[in-house]
């Protein structure tokens, strides 16, 4: 009515939650809330006694009366949106988020999840590691971090961190999924998962370590059985006799004349060296 004056102000307030989850947020929400009402009540009486001095005749007989703040219709369902994950399945990232920003159908079906943990074991318990990290976990909390695993696609192994932790001498293939096996060294990695390569060729590939092609290889001799003869295990056209990397299964030999006289006797040793 005429003889009241109400006041009304809008707050923006920017707050971030203690723990990763957000599991804080609501104790977060009325500590700003006492700040609030503390400040305006702080603040009141000043605001008055300049309201008379701005113009005495209106606000001579003005007076507090009370004080009444209410946000929790405006803060109640913004804690509510930002304290659920949802999966990011628009993105190439797997992980979930408690950005706020999932579409609705998402809240009707179900979708959003209490916790980051819970999100990430429905939706991604494959990569369930990759997923927490990605959505705010500490590190630490990914198992096996920086163990090797196998990576078919480069002939290499792989250690299970994010790419862009990777540097010269931490091959980084991204956090390993939770399926695949993994091992401490890219020695173990490479004898158990790609036991037919050169396996010194294998380590300097998995560790980024840069081999020239005249150091691959054991310079052993093996047989070479598309030709009948022994020949060393280099790469091609990098020394006499270079055969290319001899496969894990080949016997090999210190000498040559050793390796013919073993696999080859039937040669003359002239007529046995590639």
């Amino acid at each position: 009515n005429n003889n009241d004056l109400v006041l009304q102000f809008t707050v923006a307030v920017t707050g971030q939650c203690v723990s990763f989850d957000c599991s804080d947020g609501e104790d977060s929400v009325k500590a700003v809330g006492e700040v609030i009402e503390k400040f305006a009540a702080d603040q009141l009486p000043a605001l008055l006694a300049a309201l008379k001095i701005a113009d005495s005749s209106l606000f001579a007989f003005v007076s507090e009366t009370g004080l009444s703040i209410y946000y929790g219709d405006l803060l109640a369902p913004l804690l509510e949106k930002y304290s659920v994950w949802y999966p990011k399945w628009e993105t190439n990232e797997n992980t979930c988020s408690n950005d706020g920003h999932y579409e609705p159908y998402m809240k009707k079906s179900n979708f959003v999840k209490g916790t980051l943990e819970e999100c990430c074991n429905t939706y991604y318990s494959w990569a369930f590691d990759e997923c927490m990290v990605l959505g705010g976990a500490d590190q630490s909390s990914a198992s096996n971090l920086d163990y090797f695993y196998v990576d078919y696609y480069s002939n290499s192994c792989k250690q299970s961190c994010f790419k862009k932790d990777g540097t010269d001498t931490k091959n980084c293939g991204g956090i390993a999924p939770k399926w695949m096996q993994t091992f401490k060294t890219s020695e173990e990695c490479c004898i158990n998962k790609l036991f037919w390569l050169d396996q010194g060729t294998c380590v300097a590939d998995s560790t980024k370590n840069i081999v020239s092609e005249e150091d691959k290889g054991s310079k052993d001799w093996y047989v070479d059985w598309e030709m009948y003869k022994c020949v060393r295990d280099c790469v091609k056209g990098t020394g006499s006799n270079c055969g290319g990397l001899a496969g894990n299964w080949d016997d090999k030999f210190i000498t040559s004349i050793a390796c013919c006289n073993t696999m080859l006797p039937w040669l003359d040793n002239s007529h046995c060296v590639g």
